[in-house]
């Protein structure tokens, strides 16, 4: 479930301008993704569809590496936190039912969190609560909870840490605000959570290939999942996820095409309204909605969920208007996969791509290196970055996200080992010392503080 916070630049990258053919689409789009494959950075599932024709189906490297079994589009993922879109649209189906308002505040369906009190339904969807994740860890890492339930635990956890900003203010992603959706929704429906999410989504939609016990698929059905103890050397397997502590953050397993069926569900208003769905794509903070991140290609709307935990990592975007449906759904650890998307859309809509070219790192001397360490900020929209010196070298690690380890491409330019399209320079810009970014053609820089 963890999101990674891309800090770096889109950079020396191999630029496709010829404009393919309708016909010459599918091969194009698996061009481009196994040229990332080719690369380390993509090992998995991949489903592109437009207008209801089905433009790329396919599966790439390996799902048991022991057994050597490739991964196919049957092939079943653990999906992280796309399962908030299923979380956030149940509870806009509860909504329209009249078994619950948007603008109720949580502490009518859960009086003992006294410490939440102003804190509405929709701030959960939105993540717009001022619950912290990261301020109840904290508070309570030495705190032994173990003879309480998953919920009771919450609910402590809870009424005891004070909110982290005024609810309705800012957005501050968080899982546990989704938790406390999953613990509504079992209070609303009477049933557990992951019976409600059968009972109105899986079930009558035929979402066959979807659930929640990860672990009891026979092993030749799912996908391991891998980490990589050094760069992209993707040979770790990691332990299976537990649904119970993934919850309604980020439980479910599913395939491309079960992914693809939920679009189609929601593309023509089986579930909720297209009123629903104007609430669930409209901006609450500059990026999300009410369980989908909010974004733009070729001036279109894009909403979208990503996904990781440990093992896996998963994107799941969607054009309605243009009815556009890209997923990825990969074993490995990668970082890239919304660079991945957003090229694959490039190319349904006949526009450039860039792609990733393979680097060759060279050896920078450890004094230079020892230069650029220190704090950054990036202003707008706002990032705390700390450049640290290791043993292999510079290490980026922001406020929020996984770290990103660096290789030169000469004294002042770097890229991301994991991520070689993605690129940092540092330099000094009238007396100070900053790093130039760009995100997708976006510069941005990030100034060096205290110094």
């Amino acid at each position: 479930m963890l999101k990674r916070f891309s800090i770096l630049i889109l950079a020396s990258a191999l630029l496709l301008t010829a404009t393919p053919s309708v016909a010459q689409l599918p091969a194009k789009l698996d061009s481009i993704v196994q040229t990332y494959t080719g690369l380390g950075e993509f090992n998995g599932t991949v489903l592109v569809a437009q207008r209801g024709k089905i433009l790329l189906n396919k599966g790439y490297g390996l799902a048991d590496q022991d057994k050597a079994s490739p991964n196919k589009p049957e092939t079943i993922f653990g999906i992280a936190s796309i399962t908030k879109t299923f979380t956030s649209t149940l509870v806009l189906k509860l909504a329209e039912q009249k078994k619950l308002a948007i603008s109720d505040k949580i502490n009518k369906y859960f009086p003992e969190l006294r410490n939440c009190g102003s804190i509405t339904i929709g701030h959960l969807l939105s993540h717009t609560s001022g619950i912290s994740d990261r301020a109840i860890e904290e508070k309570f890492r030495n705190v032994d909870l173990t003879a309480k339930t998953l919920e009771e635990k919450l609910m402590i956890e809870l009424d005891k840490t004070p909110l982290a900003l005024i609810p309705g203010t800012t957005f501050s992603y968080s899982n546990r605000g989704y938790y406390l959706l999953g613990y509504l929704i079992a209070k609303i429906t009477n049933m557990s959570y992951e019976q409600a999410v059968s009972a109105y989504i899986l079930k009558p939609y035929r979402l066959k290939n979807s659930g929640f016990d990860f672990a009891a698929l026979p092993q030749n059905q799912r996908a391991k999942g891998y980490w990589a103890e050094n760069g992209k050397n993707y040979d770790k397997e990691t332990p299976l996820n537990d649904p119970r502590i993934t919850f309604a953050a980020g439980a479910l397993y599913s395939t491309v095409g079960d992914l693809y069926r939920w679009h189609q569900v929601l593309q023509q208003g089986k579930f909720i309204s297209e009123k629903s769905q104007d609430l669930a794509y409209k901006k609450y903070s500059p990026t999300y909605g009410y369980g989908f991140q909010i974004d733009s290609v070729n001036g279109q709307q894009l909403v979208s969920h990503s996904g990781g935990f440990w093992g896996f990592r998963s994107n799941f975007a969607r054009i309605p208007k243009d009815d556009i449906c890209v997923i990825l759904l990969s074993n490995h650890e990668v970082s890239g996969l919304g660079e991945i998307t957003r090229n694959l859309l490039q190319a349904v809509y006949h526009l450039p791509v860039k792609l990733p070219v393979k680097r060759i790192p060279v050896q920078v001397s450890r004094e230079i290196l020892e230069r650029y360490t220190g704090n950054y900020e990036i202003s707008a929209p706002p990032l705390k970055l700390e450049v640290k010196l290791e043993e292999k070298g510079l290490v980026v690690y922001p406020f929020q996200g996984p770290k990103s380890e660096l290789a030169a491409l000469d004294a002042s330019h770097f890229y991301d080992m994991l991520q070689e399209s993605i690129e940092i320079t540092f330099e000094e810009q009238n007396g100070e010392k900053q790093m130039r970014i760009k995100i997708n053609g976006n510069e941005r820089i990030a100034l060096k503080k205290g110094e």
